[in-house]
């Protein structure tokens, strides 16, 4: 009995999909990594023992209403659709048939056999298309034979005057009807009676309604008629050798360098796609082909190779190849099954996996990809990249990967070489990281939300620990109810963690590394200046004691007076103006201003100066912080005498 590589997948899906629509037969197979493993069955047609095994059930055809026996769904429907019509779920289908054709040279190791298959099947494409010529002859030859019938039926009719009417109009409706029926089945009794048995591939032509057959059946017949029976030959200018298959196959012979590849594939866009669309296919983990596993495992294990060798910069191949193409050849990790496997397949953390994490970032379902089926699955090496190698970004930031509970449950509660200070530290650093290079919020913004909830002394830890502003942006898509009395009340570590947002929104306004955020730094001061409103007083007073007493900035003043509602007392007046705004105040408001030292002597000889501004409640008029004043001598002479006074002491 004849081998088949697809014989269990074969038997799984007639028992599986029997009873199912043609179009979801179709549907299935066609998202399979490689359906063009199929072609073995036209190949090597089966044997009928095998067919009988599958044959078991009538089954609903490509043909409206029609079940027939399953075996003949499949080789005489299925096959064809498969070969001729239908688009592959990746890869094109020129490129899956040569891949599928290498791989059954390759099961079946005897070339000589294998080219005498691909001739067998051309000469019954070849037989069956000259059949289909005299079907159609045939067909139209029967109909006129139906019409001149039923033309001579409506003719004698009419001529019957004996009829009345009534009677005529039925029997010429019983007459339409038994011609159309006649129509439509004749077709199927043509087939049965002429061609079935030996071109059952006319049926499907007929049914499919092609005005030219032989313009969707010789593409597929082109393509492997281009293949050579033996060994790729080098210098040949064929199909095969403009395809992606056919150059693997010959650098898998040759032991050539991936630099082929990149030339040929991999620094233009449109190549690019097909090469990366077909490496996913042929390269993916399925069960449709027993032994197969071996085979596609060794192409994810040249893939990630090619990524090696991308992820050193430094190198001519990775230069070569435009970023949004390396992009592409990292994702493509993501839709080839199996692949998890061949990551972690040696002792050491794959060199590119610092960007797979980067381009599986913003995809939901690759980060689950990355976090479920290689981080979680390889929990100790990671932790031991986490733990031991300095801190970079690069390295880290698949811990963006996490979800809550496992971040919580497994790096930060979990017992681990480093003390939970150096962890919390470590996260920091990666989530204000990943703020600054414009992550999604997505990435930060539950587990921040899942600590508000469950951890609130962890996000304290996390909050103290910020050292920019923009850290505190996954804070504002917190839900409000979920922040609860987290910022509010007079307990050490919510007036902490104000103190420290207070002392993190006044460094942003004095900042100029975030002017390339600024619309998203105003969006974070506005928030955080509402969080510390209870302490107006102590955010008035740190600004003026910190930044006013050598030079009022003016700008960074007025932002501040904006978002914590503070009003200035005395800010940016020359000396004149400043010494008749203390003069008024002295008159009317004198609790708004403090001198340094009591004033002494005839204040009329006194010059006031403004040394730093204070602050009152733009709402209430509450005083902040009172504007200090110097009280200075303006004649000389009362100054001479002064010293003089104190010098006879």
């Amino acid at each position: 009995m004849k081998t088949y590589l697809t014989t269990d997948w074969l038997r799984k899906f007639a028992g599986t999909y029997r009873s199912s629509s043609f179009q979801d037969k179709i549907a299935y197979i066609a998202a399979e990594p490689n359906p063009m493993m199929l072609v073995e069955w036209l190949l090597f047609p089966p044997e009928e023992t095998l067919r009988s095994d599958v044959g078991f059930q009538r089954s609903p055809g490509m043909f409206k209403n029609s079940y027939v026996p399953f075996d003949e769904v499949f080789f005489h429907q299925l096959l064809f659709e498969t070969l001729f019509n239908m688009q592959p779920k990746r890869g094109t289908k020129d490129d899956l048939l040569l891949t599928a054709v290498y791989d059954l040279q390759s099961f079946l190791k005897k070339p000589d056999r294998f080219e005498q298959a691909i001739n067998d099947l051309q000469q019954r494409v070849e037989q069956s298309l000259a059949a289909f010529g005299r079907f159609t002859e045939l067909l139209d030859r029967e109909k006129e034979k139906l019409n001149v019938e039923y033309r001579s039926q409506l003719y004698a009719l009419n001529a019957d005057t004996d009829l009345p009417e009534d009677e005529k109009d039925f029997r010429k409706q019983n007459a339409a009807e038994q011609w159309r029926r006649k129509t439509d089945e004749l077709p199927r009794k043509l087939l049965q009676k002429h061609f079935d048995k030996e071109h059952p591939m006319v049926a499907y032509l007929h049914y499919k309604g092609w005005a030219d057959p032989r313009s969707h059946v010789m593409p597929a017949m082109e393509t492997m008629n281009s293949i050579h029976p033996t060994k790729h030959n080098p210098n040949s200018n064929s199909i095969e050798q403009q395809t992606p298959p056919g150059l693997l196959r010959y650098i898998n012979e040759h032991s050539s360098s991936y630099h082929e590849v990149i030339d040929k594939f991999l620094t233009q866009e449109v190549e690019a796609e097909r090469f990366i669309s077909w490496f996913i296919a042929v390269a993916s983990k399925g069960g449709m082909n027993r032994g197969e596993d071996e085979v596609s495992e060794g192409r994810r294990r040249w893939w990630a190779g090619l990524l090696t060798l991308l992820s050193l910069s430094d190198t001519d191949a990775a230069r070569s190849v435009p970023m949004n193409i390396q992009t592409a050849c990292l994702e493509a990790v993501f839709h080839t099954s199996g692949f998890e496997d061949t990551l972690m397949a040696t002792h050491e953390i794959p060199v590119f996996f610092a960007d797979l994490v980067l381009a599986g970032l913003p995809v939901p379902e690759h980060r689950e990809w990355l976090r479920n089926k290689v981080i979680l699955r390889h929990w100790q090496r990671f932790v031991k990249e986490f733990t031991d190698k300095e801190y970079q970004f690069l390295h880290l930031a698949w811990v963006l990967c996490l979800d809550p509970v496992n971040l919580q449950q497994r790096l930060l509660r979990s017992d681990q070489s480093q003390s939970t200070e150096f962890i919390i530290d470590r996260c920091c650093l990666i989530f204000g990281d990943a703020v600054r290079r414009g992550l999604s919020d997505e990435l930060t913004v539950p587990l921040f939300q899942y600590f508000a909830v469950h951890d609130k002394d962890l996000l304290y830890s996390l909050i103290y620990r910020m050292k920019h502003l923009e850290e505190v942006k996954p804070l504002l898509s917190v839900e409000a109810r979920y922040l609860g009395t987290l910022f509010h009340g007079e307990n050490i570590r919510a007036a902490g963690s104000r103190k420290h947002l207070a002392s993190l929104l006044l460094q942003s306004l004095f900042s100029k590394s975030n002017l390339s955020m600024e619309d998203s730094i105003t969006s974070v001061q506005r928030w955080t200046a509402e969080r510390v409103k209870e302490d107006q007083a102590m955010l008035a007073l740190t600004f003026l004691e910190k930044y006013a007493e050598t030079h009022w900035p003016v700008e960074a003043a007025a932002s501040l007076a904006s978002m914590a509602n503070i009003r200035w007392l005395g800010e940016s007046k020359n000396a004149s103006e400043g010494h008749h705004w203390v003069l008024e105040q002295l008159k009317d408001r004198s609790e708004r201003i403090a001198f340094e030292a009591a004033p002494q002597g005839n204040t009329d000889e006194l010059n006031y100066r403004i040394i730093r501004p204070g602050a009152e409640d733009q709402a209430s008029g509450e005083i902040l912080a009172r504007a200090v004043i110097r009280a200075e001598w303006t004649d000389a002479s009362a100054i001479s005498n002064m010293l003089d006074d104190l010098m006879n002491l």
